[in-house]
């Protein structure tokens, strides 16, 4: 206590334990538990950051309060914990807010989380946009990122089946281009057309539906 008292990052976090733990003489306090692991970490990120990610972590499975655990994780995202990410994810998932869900999760997956991968395909998919969809999808395809999970697989296998359907009609009229000439879309390879009249006609069109925007 002295020595965290005079600023040293182990004793800070060795303190913070004990107030997880409620070792040493002192009663369980999970706020102030995240309050000396997050002093801890500001003090010595480059050796502590991941002793501290892994301990707040506990005390958001452990807190009660919705607000706090969201707090702990949204303060472990803004240093850059891809898993804190993901469970932001879920939790704005859980509440109806998909948007935000595939937001987290896709800055999770930019930073190769495995587990934010597999669900920004599928909130990507969820919202309609298709070729964001499809970039997650041939991410998992060309890294062998295909969860280990069955019903994981099938979704992925699915969301594959429904990209190669998506290219089977013109993204412009609608009209089946089975055996006919296909004119991809060279930027996100998403959408077929059967013309560059009908490619120019999606590119522009206003509102939902219209590729620009999402491409």
């Amino acid at each position: 206590e002295k020595a965290a008292k005079q600023g040293h990052p182990g004793a800070i976090l060795h303190l913070g334990i004990c107030r997880l733990e409620g070792r040493g003489g002192y009663s369980i306090d999970l706020l102030k538990a995240r309050e000396l692991f997050e002093k801890a970490m500001s003090l010595d990120p480059r050796c502590l950051a991941d002793r501290c990610h892994g301990l707040l972590f506990e005390v958001s499975h452990r807190v009660d309060s919705p607000e706090t655990k969201k707090s702990i994780l949204i303060s472990l995202a803004n240093v850059g914990c891809a898993e804190a990410k993901c469970n932001l994810g879920v939790i704005m998932r859980k509440e109806g807010n998909i948007l935000k869900a595939k937001l987290w999760y896709v800055a999770g997956a930019l930073q190769g989380q495995k587990n934010s991968v597999y669900n920004a395909l599928i909130t990507c998919k969820q919202l309609k946009i298709f070729p964001e969809t499809n970039f997650w999808f041939n991410i998992i395809s060309k890294n062998e990122m295909m969860p280990a999970e069955l019903d994981s697989r099938t979704s992925v296998e699915n969301i594959g089946c429904m990209l190669r359907k998506l290219r089977d009609n013109c993204g412009g009229c609608g009209a089946d281009l089975e055996g006919g000439r296909r004119n991809y879309c060279r930027q996100c390879k998403t959408f077929c057309y059967c013309s560059r009249d009908c490619q120019k006609l999606h590119w522009n069109r206003t509102g939902e539906g219209g590729h620009r925007s999402e491409c």
